[in-house]
């Protein structure tokens, strides 16, 4: 949480800002999204476009990768949260036999299978996330699976065991203050080096929940926004928990500022208090 004189200096600059309407813009919208037991708010600035015409912002390539990049790990952290939490199981599978990639994910699903099989027979259903990643220099690749799945199906020396096919490492998922984010940005992370690429889509099994999400035009009016940024700037739990009842903040909030447009960007993550 920041300092107080931190926190002064931002309430100055919320003071300060201009806040009135600029051509194209349209007022507050509000985004919130719930994946599981936790909630994301977003509050930003409404641009309306002319029909027929479209308009686009450059970036930096660095910038526009850097934000693709944070985009995915927060779609990736929704599903996760959405469909797993604590006795779930982490798995990292490394496959020393493969030679492509392909050879690699044909020998991922078929260790699914064998999983499926088990999962079966004990009237359980399999649910999984993976992501592949490929290391090692150019003729002496490895590559590697990581993944959130189901718990209670198997044991981690029966998982492992099954594998057959290099390292194994199948943890038991404890809960964290974000949930399954730390993990999705873990192995979501581009690695520039040539050593260690990531291939960052992502596999899942069919029918797993989706995060859901609301979006608003009329919750928070120009002013209302403006008003909230400083409130949030003096106390921001209790700012976020009053207007999302049951709900704990579980970090400072992200509030930036642009330089295009008027108002400001307010990201706030929660979870269901227990």
């Amino acid at each position: 949480m920041r300092t107080t004189a931190a926190r002064e200096a931002d309430y100055q600059q919320a003071r300060e800002t201009e806040w009135t309407i600029k051509p194209g813009m349209l007022g507050m919208r509000t985004k919130t999204t719930k994946a599981g037991k936790f909630l994301e708010t977003e509050i930003f600035p409404l641009i309306g476009v002319e029909k027929g015409s479209r308009e686009k912002r450059k970036g930096s390539s660095a910038a526009q990768k850097k934000l693709n990049l944070k985009n995915a790990q927060k779609k990736l952290a929704r599903l996760m949260n959405a469909n797993f939490g604590g006795g779930d199981m982490l798995v990292h599978l490394t496959d020393t036999k493969a030679k492509t990639e392909e050879e690699a994910k044909k020998a991922v699903k078929n260790w699914l299978r064998k999983v499926r099989r088990a999962a079966d027979k004990q009237g359980k259903k399999l649910e999984y996330i993976y992501v592949m990643e490929q290391t090692g220099a150019e003729g002496n690749e490895k590559w590697h699976c990581h993944m959130v799945m189901r718990g209670g199906i198997l044991s981690r020396d029966e998982a492992e065991k099954m594998w057959g096919r290099g390292l194994s490492r199948i943890d038991r998922y404890q809960e964290q203050e974000k949930g399954l984010c730390g993990f999705a940005n873990y192995i979501t992370q581009r690695k520039e080096t040539q050593e260690k690429v990531l291939r960052r889509k992502w596999a899942c099994s069919k029918g797993l929940k989706k995060p859901q999400t609301t979006t608003s035009d009329t919750k928070f009016s120009r002013r209302a926004a403006m008003d909230l940024t400083k409130a949030v700037y003096a106390d921001a739990k209790k700012v976020f928990e009053k207007k999302y009842p049951g709900y704990r903040l579980v970090e400072e909030p992200e509030i930036k500022y642009s330089d295009f447009l008027p108002g400001a960007y307010i990201y706030a993550y929660l979870v269901i208090a227990e």
